[in-house]
């Protein structure tokens, strides 16, 4: 005689019974789709138990099997969510609210005190340059991670026995990537600033990055983007350039090795506010007016000036990004490690004084001032 379908998800979970130990339940789609019955079949059985007092929920976190024991179940304790970040990622970015990685981070503390005491964060190893951890036991315990790395990691992060680990990243491991992720919206933002010096008919354009162009996700959107908002017009030019390190110095090095060999920029966009220090200070150097006859632009927050001169930059949704980060993660932790659609956010520009006024005129209709 066939089995019920609600006798077969029922018979599933009484075998989770013989454990006095509360456990994670499934989510519904998931268990429907492993036991072939439909996702309402499973939510009415969840919500039986529940009346029984064998399974308790909560919004957001997901439905624990708490049998007829005394203990308490594991949606009254609180969620341990890990934050790790890259061994190689220099200690400044994370430290303090000047650097991008400690603005992130915010955002994230913001999102961990609204939901009070229901989830709690843990330090734990590093990631490493391969993209594993560094100590895979020390997330054995845990039901989420936060990672904070520019490097791509694996789709999917396991502790020591095998279990899958929900995680939210930042930026993408690729530029298809869609899920899993936080990012600043790379693309739109170049395309943005292209269409600007498009208008103000600058026509050789620099991009400055610190990380190889092919390595690096945000780098190839940024390009991308620039390209695509200069390419209606004819007879410009872009070039790459990769700075190592991404100082001041070795963006001064760059442009002033582009300016001896007599390739002269008109317009540079760079990934960091030091690499737009250095260009401004090589081009100056050179005798090139900015804005006048070259315009910089950081894509990153201009936290700094270049002397008297404030920069035109990306003014990049840090502490949003961090919450976003915060949220996804959660939500996975209560899908069952579901993945997540990725999550762009808006960027707008600061303008300062290294742009023209016709290029300040099309980036004002996405300025924060």
């Amino acid at each position: 005689m066939p089995i019920a379908p609600s006798a077969r998800v029922r018979h599933y979970l009484d075998k989770l019974g013989k454990s006095s130990k509360p456990q994670r339940l499934p989510a519904c789609n998931d268990l429907a789709d492993e036991l072939g019955v439909s996702p309402g079949t499973v939510k009415n059985v969840y919500r039986a138990l529940a009346a029984e007092g064998l399974v308790r929920s909560q919004v957001g976190v997901g439905s624990f099997w708490v049998g007829n024991t005394e203990a308490a179940p594991r949606s009254e304790a609180p969620l341990r969510i890990g934050v790790t970040v890259s061994s190689t990622a220099p200690e400044s970015r994370w430290q303090g609210n000047d650097g991008w990685g400690g603005r992130i981070f915010g955002g994230v503390l913001q999102s961990h005190l609204a939901h009070g005491q229901r989830v709690q964060l843990e330090a734990c190893g590093h990631l490493l340059p391969d993209g594993t951890l560094e100590k895979a036991h020390t997330t054995d315990h845990l039901d989420g991670l936060i990672i904070f790395d520019l490097k791509p990691i694996p789709p999917r992060l396991t502790d020591s026995g095998g279990r899958l680990i929900p995680h939210s990243r930042l930026n993408p491991n690729g530029t298809l990537e869609q899920a899993n992720y936080v990012s600043p919206d790379y693309y739109y933002s170049a395309r943005t600033l292209g269409a600007a010096w498009r208008v103000a008919r600058r026509r050789r354009a620099l991009f400055l990055s610190a990380t190889e162009l092919l390595r690096s996700p945000s780098s190839q959107l940024r390009y991308s983007g620039l390209a695509c908002g200069l390419a209606e017009e004819p007879g410009v030019r872009l070039r790459s350039v990769n700075c190592h390190g991404g100082t001041e110095a070795a963006a001064f090095a760059a442009v002033n090795h582009l300016l001896e060999g007599g390739w002269v920029p008109d317009a540079v966009f760079t990934a960091g506010i030091h690499l737009a220090k250095g260009a401004i200070m090589a081009l100056q150097q050179a005798g090139i007016s900015i804005p006048r006859d070259a315009s910089v632009v950081s894509g990153s927050p201009a936290t700094i000036s270049s002397g008297p001169m404030t920069i035109t930059a990306t003014a990049h949704p840090l502490e949003k990004v961090g919450r976003e980060m915060f949220e996804m993660v959660l939500r996975r932790i209560a899908s069952g490690g579901a993945d997540e659609p990725a999550r762009i956010l808006p960027v707008p520009f600061a303008i300062g004084a290294s742009t023209s006024a016709d290029e300040n005129a099309t980036l004002s209709a996405h300025s924060i001032l």
